[in-house]
């Protein structure tokens, strides 16, 4: 947890709040009733996979590969360069962009408003949190006649894993959009803020009153909150480091009245992340993000683009369109106003077409989240835009690069109860066409058939499946996509260029396909959130992949909502062996009970909830799904074993008043969007860690979880004059015990010390370890001698900051690197055993107490 106090504008409806004159007396007192389940979840004994080189698995009770967050994008993945300066990220700071979700469409289609919406918020983190849900009309003008947050909705406390269901009334009449904030469920008191507010409270609940009093209809009161919850800074006069909840994962479900349709149409996708939003072009300008497929009047589809504003500004938006099959010039149209956190639709119609099927880039000056509809009679699809990349000159590097060579598909239909299937393929490169091949996999893993064709610059191209002669019947199964190299008769060789593509299911009534009754659109992987093609990186493991996926939404509810729910869960792993996982099972009270299952390379698991008895009629609910074991072996050219690879996806389809197979209704009854990749940490609580098959006997884990964070718990520990105060953390490893080839990276240290006179204190770190019953230790001087007169120490120490302890007094909130990059020392060594902080008070006359603290630790494999 960062904490950070700094002065910014507090809105004047807020009472004031003194907020440096009581730093003597603040804190960081984790409440023992939060932190408890955690430090006992990071504690408690765990089944686990096989150790030495037969296998790798994640360690169960924090599963932390650190690539994106649900709803989380990377900055760089495997293989991707990236961001170096000067792009930077559209919200600073990853705690708060892994908390933040934007849904740019709730209760509208098109033009009208005629749905009914279904939002689900889980809780991917390893702490208690809960969700506000910030409410946006239809869009009006630029501040300052903004018109601000319609209304503001809040969820309960939700554990990890667990969800909250915001429906009916919650949704009121005339919302077209929201954003998403997970808040910390901690205290004012547990935080040592008391003196902030009036009296102690819980922080999400004294925030969703703060919120709902002053921002609803408050356009600039929304952007100074924002602003500082993004950034760290100051709302009414409570530093927003400490309100910052757990990452969410959120999930939007409509159902809608279809134009000349009798029925109801259905769809439902992925809420946009915090960190899915791109990065600013400081040469180019502005933000790009890039929308695969668009129908004007093709096919009976039209599409409509629903793009919503996540800055602090009203944003200009150009939208260009590229027709597919040609490499002409786009066609440009421009909205030129969009006040932040309102949603703009744009039919393709109003630009291109008629009988236009093609593509779209967007250029804006603020970061924007954007769903597209496909609708036609009786049928509705929904999807959400990638983000672009950034590359400085013709043949350099890219600075930024969020896509990648590669693409997959968790599902695919062919001729499967009726349905078909379409990938759509765009290149993101605005200079060189792209050479794609796709592979259709069958649910065994085999190549059933390939496509290659050429795709034009930022154009994209569609691979349909039922225009296949000779094709074999009837099957389930994964898609991949890639960009390969090419060169022409004495030309150069060209680098592939990125690519990103769209799945579309469709459900036909007739072999001519001539109409349509149902469809489901859903996004295709990049490799940073499945697997990193072909052979995974040098460390392997979580590395190599995806580990985690959450589903926000899992519902087996015909007799009451009329919903239930299919999930497809795909290993993409193209080495032979096998990956064991778990799904978790969780109700809006937290986790259930789990069910172990297996998969073997590029095989796909078919899941119908209506059909499968583990899970109660009537339930309401989400899932986890982690995997446990895996054996993937790679090995050089010499036979020499190198690593394990693993990586999972998944993709869950919502039937509405209807279940897999069953005769045609009025409407299109099937909605499906892809499970969100988990890549921060997650904390399973409630249960013991699966106890799966083959894995009884098993010893510790031969995999290094990236992120390691044991926190004290409130101490109130006395300094006195002369003396010497120390609190040991145990760091264990895996299970019980940290793999042994496992060797730090970085360190972090969170503080909060209670003291009268900072300049009095020396504080060390020192780390211990017992191999072979000779303990060895290392010594790292954090700092000393700071900040005389100053009055109390709340810091985060991390060597990677720009400001150095001591140089704010007293340094109260804010991250701060140590003299000589102190914590340094520690790289390189085994993360795990003792962790010391040794505070010793030099002066006299002055003292005070240590409250608590928290290590951090990053790792890898050292082999």
């Amino acid at each position: 947890m960062n904490v950070k106090l700094s002065v910014a504008r507090t809105p004047g409806k807020l009472l004031p709040q003194l907020l440096f004159a009581l730093a003597a007396v603040m804190g960081l007192a984790l409440g023992a009733a939060l932190r408890a389940p955690a430090a006992l979840a990071q504690s408690a004994p765990q089944a686990g996979p096989a150790a030495s080189h037969d296998v790798t698995a994640p360690d169960a009770p924090a599963l932390t590969t650190d690539v994106a967050a649900a709803g989380m994008a990377p900055q760089a993945g495997p293989g991707i360069p990236g961001p170096n300066p000067p792009a930077q990220p559209a919200i600073l700071q990853p705690e708060s962009a892994a908390s933040e979700a934007f849904l740019p469409i709730l209760g509208y289609l098109g033009n009208d408003e005629v749905c009914d919406t279904w939002v689900t918020a889980q809780n991917v983190g390893s702490g208690f949190t809960a969700v506000s849900l910030v409410l946006f009309g239809a869009p009006g003008f630029c501040a300052p006649q903004a018109a601000g947050p319609l209304k503001i909705e809040c969820s309960g406390i939700l554990k990890p894993g667990s969800s909250w269901n915001f429906l009916g009334a919650q949704i009121p009449a005339g919302a077209k959009s929201a954003q998403a904030f997970g808040l910390s469920t901690k205290t004012f008191g547990d935080l040592g803020l008391v003196g902030l507010v009036s009296e102690d409270d819980i922080i999400a609940s004294y925030f969703c009153e703060t919120l709902f009093f002053n921002i609803v209809g408050d356009a600039d009161d929304y952007r100074r909150f924002k602003l500082a919850y993004d950034t760290g800074g100051v709302f009414g006069g409570i530093p927003m480091d400490l309100v910052v909840g757990q990452p969410i994962a959120v999930e939007v479900y409509r159902r809608c009245v279809g134009p000349d349709s009798p029925g109801t149409i259905t769809s439902k996708y992925g809420a946009i992340g915090g960190r899915r939003l791109g990065v600013y072009d400081p040469v180019y300008g502005g933000y790009t993000t890039y929308v695969p497929l668009l129908y004007a009047g093709a096919s009976g589809y039209e599409s409509w683009m629903y793009m919503q504003n996540n800055g602090y500004e009203c944003s200009t938006v150009e939208i260009w369109f590229q027709q597919q099959d040609t490499c002409l010039r786009a066609t440009i149209c421009e909205v030129f106003t969009l006040s932040p956190g309102e949603t703009y639709q744009w039919a393709a119609s109003d630009c291109v077409g008629p009988g236009w099927v093609g593509s779209a880039w967007i250029r804006t000056s603020q970061p924007m989240a954007i769903a597209i509809d496909h609708i036609a009679p009786s049928l509705l699809m929904t999807y959400v835009a990638g983000y672009g990349y950034l590359r400085y000159t013709f043949d350099g590097e890219y600075t930024f690069n969020p896509a990648s060579q590669m693409a997959y598909g968790p599902l695919v239909f062919s001729e499967y109860n009726g349905w078909d299937t379409g990938i759509v393929v765009q290149n993101l490169s605005h200079v060189v066409n792209a050479k794609v091949k796709v592979y259709f996999l069958d649910r065994s893993g085999d190549i059933v058939t390939t496509l290659v064709d050429w795709v034009c610059p930022r154009g994209s191209q569609s691979f349909f499946l039922p225009a296949i002669a000779d094709l074999p019947g009837s099957w389930v199964g994964s898609v991949r996509v890639e960009s390969q190299k090419w060169a022409t008769p004495g030309g150069p060789v060209v680098e592939a260029p990125p690519v990103q593509g769209v799945v579309q299911l469709v459900q036909y009534p007739d072999i001519q396909r001539l109409s349509t009754n149902e469809g489901i659109a859903y996004n295709m992987l990049q490799e940073y959130d499945a697997y990193d093609w072909q052979l995974g990186n040098h460390r392997g493991g979580s590395a190599s992949g995806t580990t985690v996926l959450a589903m926000p939404h899992l519902v087996k509810d015909l007799s009451n909502t009329g919903v239930t729910d299919e999930v497809a869960i795909t290993n993409f792993i193209p080495v032979p062996g096998f990956t064991d996982f778990a799904i978790y099972i969780y109700d809006a009270n937290g986790l259930m009970d789990y069910v172990c299952q297996k998969l073997n390379e590029k095989q796909v698991e078919y899941i119908d909830l209506a059909t499968w008895g583990y899970v109660n009629n009537g339930f309401k609910g989400s899932a986890i799904v982690s995997a446990t074991y895996w054996h993937h072996p790679l090995f050089d050219g010499k036979g020499v074993f190198l690593r394990h690879v693993v990586g999972l996806g998944a993709v869950t389809i919502t039937r509405n008043g209807a279940v897999l197979a069953a005769e045609d209704m009025p409407g299109d009854e099937a909605s499906g969007t892809l499970a969100f990749p988990i890549h921060n940490s997650f904390m399973f609580m409630g249960l013991e860690p699966p106890d799966c098959p083959g894995l009884d006997p098993a010893p510790g884990p031969a995999d290094c979880p990236l992120e390691i964070e044991v926190a004290s718990g409130n101490l109130e520990l006395d300094i006195l004059d002369g003396q010497t105060t120390e609190h040991t953390i145990k760091v264990q490893h895996g299970l019980a015990d940290v793999f042994q080839m496992c060797e730090v990276t970085d360190v972090d240290v969170q503080l909060s010390v209670l003291h009268t006179d900072d300049g009095d204190l020396d504080v060390d770190l020192i780390h211990t370890v017992d191999p072979a019953g000779v303990p060895v230790s290392t010594t790292a001087d954090l700092f000393s001698g700071i900040c005389p007169g100053g009055s109390g120490i709340v810091a985060e120490l991390d060597d990677d900051a720009a400001t150095l302890i001591g140089s704010v007094c007293a340094p109260i909130g804010g991250k701060y690197k140590t003299a000589g990059n102190a914590l340094s020392l520690f790289e390189g060594e085994y993360p795990g055993d003792d962790w010391t902080l040794r505070i010793t008070d030099n002066g006299a006359g002055d003292q005070g107490k240590l409250l608590n603290w928290t290590i951090q630790l990053r790792t890898r494999t050292n082999y």
